[in-house]
């Protein structure tokens, strides 16, 4: 009977060392567990997690300002063409006035071809001579002038030979012609500068548009190498208390 407690005794301290080394043994194993999540103990690392801060309302207006500067496309000004001076312009608007026969006729479709030659050009002023041909078969020659101011050609005055009238100043030019005369020479400068350089020596006129107060000469225009380029000459009317006169606003393509 004393072997059988003996016995008994010894299994119940065999099992309570048994537990107390399972718990030994997931406690270890727990808090390996732990360290190795948190990083600490032997399981810690050199370099620490790095977290990114979260933008505040500022960063994002700021990044929203950069992202339209960046998709901003600039507008490039408008170039400035010269224009002439005042009393220039007055003299351009009168001189058209004493050729207002040549002008005529030339609206009036009696004309049917031109020809230019002897460019004579300095630094502000342009001759050239010019030959028309009238439908009829006749011709007309004279002299086609332009002027230069800052570099910006301008027609000035077209002249048949043996002419020998004064250019008339008879007060103060039709401002809105004059205006006319200025602003849409200014913007349209390739058919002078093709004329200038040689690039065209000739043009027919083809077709009158007939407009309200005006009318465009529909042109081709041809020179060495060039031919079937397409042009227009615009003109507008002005009554001066003396009846009809054509106004040349415009050589253009």
């Amino acid at each position: 009977m004393g072997d059988e407690l003996l016995a008994t005794d010894e299994v119940k301290k065999r099992r309570t060392g048994l537990v107390v080394a399972l718990i030994a043994l997931l406690l270890v194993a727990g808090g390996t567990g732990f360290m190795y999540v948190t990083g600490f103990g032997p399981f810690a690392t050199d370099e620490p997690e790095v977290v990114a801060p979260k933008p505040t309302d500022t960063d994002d207006a700021e990044k929203a300002d950069e992202a339209d500067e960046e998709t901003t496309t600039p507008v490039a000004n408008p170039t400035t063409v010269p224009l002439p001076p005042a009393a220039a312009q007055e003299a351009m608007y009168w001189e058209q006035v004493a050729s207002a026969s040549t002008i005529g006729e030339l609206v009036n479709n009696e004309f049917a071809a031109f020809s230019l030659s002897q460019v004579t050009e300095s630094a502000d002023l342009a001759n050239i001579r010019v030959k028309g041909t009238y439908r009829s078969g006749e011709e007309l020659n004279g002299w086609l002038v332009l002027k230069s101011y800052e570099g910006a050609w301008y027609f000035y005055s077209i002249t048949a030979d043996g002419h020998t009238g004064t250019t008339p100043d008879l007060g103060d030019p039709d401002p809105d012609v004059l205006k006319a005369i200025v602003d849409q020479q200014a913007t349209n400068q390739d058919v002078y500068a093709s004329i200038l350089d040689g690039t065209y020596n000739a043009f027919t006129v083809d077709k009158i548009v007939v407009g309200s107060g005006a009318k465009t000469l529909e042109i081709t225009l041809s020179g060495p190498g060039k031919t079937g380029d397409k042009g227009k000459i615009t003109t507008i009317t002005s009554d001066s208390g003396s009846g009809s006169q054509w106004f040349i606003t415009s050589f253009s393509q």
